[in-house]
């Protein structure tokens, strides 16, 4: 046997941090919107915690001190404290038509 130079990829990794919501989210310099697709077994709300580690663990850094929101399946926007281990949430407006 001869030795190689490859380079092997897990995307599977055991140490991602795992959720029960399914969400999209969108992320800028300052700003993270999250919303629920209504897929998960839980909702964002239900499991926010863990939705925010997961974010975290994409943008591959710290998202404390990010304007957070989340939209839920009714339209409403609520918006979320991030300390870096636990979420507060507190509705923030209503999206959508009004009347």
């Amino acid at each position: 046997m001869f030795k190689t130079n490859a380079i092997t990829l897990d995307f599977k990794c055991e140490d991602r941090p795992r959720t029960k919501a399914d969400f999209t989210y969108q992320i800028s310099p300052n700003t993270i919107e999250i919303v629920d697709t209504g897929r998960g077994k839980l909702s964002v709300a239900d499991d926010l915690d863990a939705v925010m580690r997961r974010i975290g663990y994409w943008h591959m850094g710290s998202v404390i001190g990010f304007k957070i929101s989340y939209r839920d399946e009714d339209a409403v926007v609520h918006e979320v404290q991030w300390d870096g281990r636990r979420a507060q949430v507190s509705p923030a407006n209503q999206a959508g038509p009004q009347s």
